[in-house]
């Protein structure tokens, strides 16, 4: 059942939620929704579309590929908060420059369009809360995988095994359990005075292997003493 990426309305079928887009969302739409509802005059959108649906096959066929054969050795699972078996680099959106990533490598989602979920994010760095409500944090900027859209604050999920690391690095962040980077500036838990702390649902994570599932509630907190 299509649920709307810009309200709370559900549909029976696409056929209904594409004409709910048009009455009622027209100028909200990204490019590559106003594609879908068949504005042909933006040619923008139809290279967004045709890259994105280019992305989506790319990175579903390669990401199963990798979690299939690295699962297998190491053992690993997708069930939320477990420990996954997939690793690789997080991908740089086209034309938005991440933060760097930690060292370690990257668990990454698959089956890219399978799902479709959304929760709640506060990430505070030093004294300042991020509005991911701005343009440069909106899809479709960020991952097919993980993203934000329809100028909302919440998060979508739109693909199976998404760590709250990916999420977070293929938005604008550096993570690793002890480090957070953001705007220049990397926060160490390590170093006295500094404090990083990851959470969902009240509870400290490991964000490197956390799987979000539907309506977690993601929680950073990265600052030191000066900032405090």
């Amino acid at each position: 059942m299509p649920e709307c990426d810009y309200c709370e309305a559900s549909f029976a079928d696409e056929p209904g939620y594409l004409d709910h887009l048009e009455a009622e969302h027209r100028d909200e739409l990204g490019a590559i929704d106003r594609r879908r509802i068949g504005d042909g005059d933006d040619e923008e959108g139809r290279d967004l579309a045709l890259y994105a649906a280019g992305i989506l096959v790319v990175a579903g066929v390669s990401g199963l590929l990798t979690y299939v054969v690295v699962s297998g050795a190491l053992g690993g699972d997708s069930s939320g908060g477990g420990e996954l078996g997939q690793q690789g680099a997080a991908p740089n959106p086209p034309g938005f420059d991440l933060g760097p990533a930690g060292d370690d490598q990257v668990y990454q989602p698959y089956e890219i369009g399978s799902a479709h979920y959304h929760g709640p994010i506060e990430v505070t760095v030093g004294n300042t809360s991020i509005d991911f409500s701005q343009p440069a944090f909106q899809h479709p900027r960020a991952s097919p995988a993980f993203h934000f859209e329809a100028r909302e604050t919440r998060w979508h999920g739109h693909a199976k095994g998404v760590t709250v690391e990916y999420a977070l690095e293929t938005t604008a962040f550096g993570v690793t359990p002890e480090t957070f980077y953001y705007d220049g500036t990397l926060y160490d838990d390590t170093v006295d005075g500094t404090t990083v702390r990851y959470e969902v649902n009240g509870e400290e994570i490991d964000p490197e292997t956390y799987v979000l599932e539907a309506d977690d509630k993601i929680n950073v907190v990265a600052q030191n003493e000066s900032a405090a």
